[in-house]
């Protein structure tokens, strides 16, 4: 990893593959220009030559900067750098503290000379809290934390346990519209703790909606959408 041009960025080669907030694979090379064209009194020209070189650290800074001064609106750009952080920290030779500083020292200058304030102010923030928790918590929260394609896959099991829930009569132990906000919550905390952490939250969850050991019907929907989930850690959720 050491020795390639791209060490933060998570990144596609195939738009069918590409996961939200992906950059571009840059390749081994990267253009660099076209060279002078000469017209001769013949009708014929020459030159026009393309000039590339080896594709650099350097160049993915540019890429990385750009594609986060496209996004709109801006406060979603905490989204993007929460994205690559979480792929950079399931790189085996991950460091916290480096992506930190890389975004302080490299990119952070790069959005300053965009002069959009919005973006900067957003950038530097996210530096701030994400240096702050790795100084009061470590990086093991990170480490133990759900990956992309597994958030992924929560969002999508969540969607049809509401959907379900929908469909379900339950009487008053649930609430459609407090299940709706719960659900969000689950979803946008994914992204921040601990796999163990969540998976406790969403057992208490589960039975306060009036599922779980509550009502044999809400158990045998919980089993039949996360019973047989692996990353959840365990084959049955209580």
């Amino acid at each position: 990893m050491k020795n390639e041009p791209n060490r933060f960025y998570s990144t596609f080669n195939s738009k069918k593959d590409k996961k939200e907030f992906q950059i571009r694979e840059l390749g081994k090379d990267t253009f660099r220009g076209m060279g002078v064209s000469i017209l001769y009194g013949n009708g014929e020209s020459y030159g026009r030559e393309v000039h590339s070189s080896p594709t650099t650290e350097s160049d993915y800074d540019e890429h990385f900067t750009k594609e986060l001064l496209r996004i709109k609106p801006a406060y979603i750009v905490e989204d993007f750098l929460d994205f690559h952080f979480k792929e950079y920290c399931n790189l085996p030779d991950y460091d916290p503290d480096l992506f930190c500083k890389h975004m302080r020292y490299v990119i952070l200058d790069r959005v300053k000379r965009s002069n959009r304030e919005p973006y900067i102010e957003i950038v530097s923030n996210w530096i701030a809290n994400t240096q702050d928790t790795l100084n009061s918590i470590g990086s093991q929260v990170i480490i133990d934390g759900f990956t992309s394609d597994e958030i992924l896959t929560i969002s999508h099991n969540l969607d049809e346990l509401l959907l379900r829930i929908s469909k379900l009569e339950l009487g008053q132990e649930i609430i459609y519209q407090d299940v709706v906000e719960q659900i969000e919550e689950l979803k946008q905390l994914s992204h921040k703790m601990k796999k163990k952490t969540w998976v406790d939250l969403l057992k208490r969850k589960l039975i306060s909606f009036g599922l779980g050991k509550l009502t044999e019907q809400g158990f045998s929907l919980i089993t039949s959408i996360f019973g047989d989930n692996k990353l959840l850690g365990k084959g049955d959720i209580f």
